[in-house]
């Protein structure tokens, strides 16, 4: 079905993301509950074989200047001294536990191509993971309605190789129901076979991250 206007692409898209919410819910109890060492084992071992999503909200940012648009970092939010050691916690963690990363994708705000360059080595920008209210500004009415992150969420889990995603408080809010402080990850894994599509199995900070590798 092709949009014949801003409308009907909103329309559609919120349709979408009810469907994918109401098949892998909103952040379980269980992915908020503190990493055992039995959970922690379990967890590096999915992530080891891959066909993982993991979804960051970007790293901390100085929030000195506030200026809209994604032309220009000098006139964006960007990551303070915190927030690149943040994501380098997590690119070493991911180095210690072997896990590897097949595809990278950020929303081209500058913050997050930068946390994504950090954590993974390398980034590619969609416009499918920018704030849902920036992202209706740059749009066309002809434009495919699956631009969200819903969709690339469920595209890229269940694959043989592990996904990054990162994105925005905002946009993360919507297609998990998870709110996620600067620098947070949630592990999206595939679902059980008696279970639609897939689910969070956790939620990690830096400081987890860095616990998972080190235990």
């Amino acid at each position: 079905m092709k949009p014949g206007g801003w409308f009907s692409f909103a329309s559609v898209a919120a349709i979408i993301a009810m469907l994918v919410l109401s098949c892998c819910g909103a952040t379980s109890d269980e992915a908020d509950a503190p990493l055992s060492d039995a959970r922690a084992q379990r967890l590096t071992e999915q992530l080891q074989r891959g066909g993982n999503v993991l979804l960051l909200r970007h790293a901390l940012t100085d929030r000195v200047d506030m200026s809209p648009g994604f032309e220009d970092c000098a006139r964006e939010r960007y990551l303070s001294a915190r927030g690149r050691r943040q994501a380098r916690t997590i690119q070493q963690a991911l180095r210690e536990l072997d896990v590897s990363v097949e595809r990278v994708m950020t929303s081209p705000l500058c913050q997050a191509v930068e946390t994504g360059s950090l954590v993974t080595g390398s980034a590619f920008a969609s416009r499918s993971l920018l704030p849902p209210a920036l992202l209706k500004t740059v749009l066309k009415p002809s434009d495919s309605p699956d631009y969200s992150l819903s969709m690339q969420i469920a595209s890229n889990v269940d694959t043989r190789s592990n996904a990054v995603l990162v994105s925005h408080r905002e946009t993360i809010a919507e297609a998990t129901g998870a709110k996620l402080d600067e620098g947070d990850t949630l592990i999206i894994v595939p679902a059980p076979f008696d279970e639609p599509e897939y689910r969070v199995a956790a939620r990690l900070t830096p400081s987890d991250w860095t616990w998972l590798a080190n235990r």
